[in-house]
């Protein structure tokens, strides 16, 4: 999810990561710094000013931040920060910084990883270092976010809708719940964002969040801890999973403990496994070398990049990856780790082809109303032509 966005465009909960720090520190993003490739994407989506070290020229006493930081634990260590100071988590990397102008250009210099100033150290891993970590503080982040959603408490009792438990409701008006409807929020409360629709039947359990224009179809269960970003289809049973947006699952099927990208299709009866029959911790493999790493989890489903497409039935193993663009065509089960924009159909592999996925994009896109800019097809191309390199 990271190749078309910084990390801290991210949902890492209901909010991106950079909102949520925001409204942690009370105060908005002056600069924002990202790697050279991600440049011109960011740039087109905030008027904040992206890599300009020109800008750091006015700022005497700048907080950094590292774009890894959630803001869920570690606020207090962060704001405590005096001038000269960078705070240290477990991991031995840097959080956060408070510089002066010179310090501040040093710290950028060196990739905003040297330890400029006095380190103030904490024993907690702070960063999301590996995509896992982010359903490793699902609870926490929902904690926070919900309850500051600017979204009314549901008062209402329509006839046939029924609720179980005392966390809060939070509906928009604008929202449309179905005959049937049951909410539990014996775990958590519930928020149903605006142009949201509920259709008959459904099951939501809380803590969830349904976003802006998001569809979840009869008879689907959802949540607990389940983030449904904006204009989603839901079906089947989906929990402990984040849906960046524009995402169709549409159809029966199992998805949880898994992050999913924007403008992605899973076909009818895509499954996705969490569990593994030893029942023990689940290793990911997160890029093309075959190194699979340890998660320390015991249930891990997928992650799934944007723009990627699964066709009916498909089958995805516990601990799986499905990186960006790739189309997944199968009779049995998905790779653990399907390439950038490959595609896989029995027949064997073969690399994406750049024109006719950009016309792919460009048609799903339309779907909903929207063209993709200049700025994402260069990038779509440039990460086809180097993954045909590395192929």
């Amino acid at each position: 999810m990271r190749d078309l966005r910084a990390s801290f465009e991210l949902r890492t909960g209901v909010m991106l990561t950079r909102a949520r720090v925001e409204q942690v520190m009370n105060t908005t993003a002056s600069a924002l710094f990202v790697p050279a490739a991600l440049e011109a994407l960011v740039r087109e989506r905030t008027p904040t000013p992206v890599n300009d070290r020109g800008a750091l020229e006015a700022i005497q006493d700048g907080l950094w931040i590292n774009g890894r930081w959630p803001g869920v634990e570690g606020a207090q260590a962060v704001t405590s920060l005096e001038l000269g100071q960078c705070l240290v988590d477990a991991g031995g990397e840097v959080v956060a910084a408070r510089l002066d102008a010179r310090d501040g250009r040093r710290f950028a210099d060196e990739n905003f990883g040297a330890h400029v100033g006095r380190a103030a150290r904490v024993d907690q891993q702070l960063l999301l270092n590996r995509p896992w970590h982010i359903l490793d503080q699902i609870d926490a982040a929902l904690e926070h976010d919900l309850p500051r959603m600017s979204v009314p408490t549901w008062n209402s009792k329509p006839p046939l809708v029924m609720r179980a438990g005392e966390h809060p409701i939070r509906v928009d008006p604008s929202a449309k719940i179905s005959p049937g409807v049951i909410f539990d929020v014996s775990r958590g409360p519930i928020v149903v964002n605006q142009g949201a629709t509920i259709g008959p039947l459904a099951v939501i359990m809380g803590p969830c969040y349904l976003g802006t224009e998001s569809v979840v179809k009869p008879q689907a269960c959802v949540g607990p801890c389940a983030v449904v970003g904006p204009v989603c289809k839901i079906s089947g049973e989906v929990h402990h999973a984040i849906l960046h947006g524009y995402a169709n699952k549409a159809h029966q099927g199992f998805l949880g403990h898994s992050l999913v990208g924007q403008w992605v299709n899973l076909g009818a009866g895509t499954m996705v496994s969490n569990l593994k029959n030893t029942y023990g911790t689940i290793r990911m493999e997160l890029g093309p070398d075959g190194q699979a790493q340890d998660t320390g989890r015991t249930v891990m489903g997928a992650i799934v990049g944007d723009h990627v497409r699964t066709a009916i039935g498909t089958r995805i193993l516990t601990g799986s990856v499905v990186s960006t663009g790739a189309v997944v065509a199968l009779s049995g089960f998905a790779p653990r780790y399907a390439r950038r924009f490959g595609f896989y159909q029995d027949k064997g592999f073969e690399p994406g082809e750049p024109k006719a996925m950009v016309t792919s994009i460009q048609r799903m896109m339309k779907r909903r109303g929207f063209e993709p800019s200049e700025a994402e097809l260069r990038r779509v191309t440039e990460l086809m032509a180097m993954d045909r390199v590395n192929t």
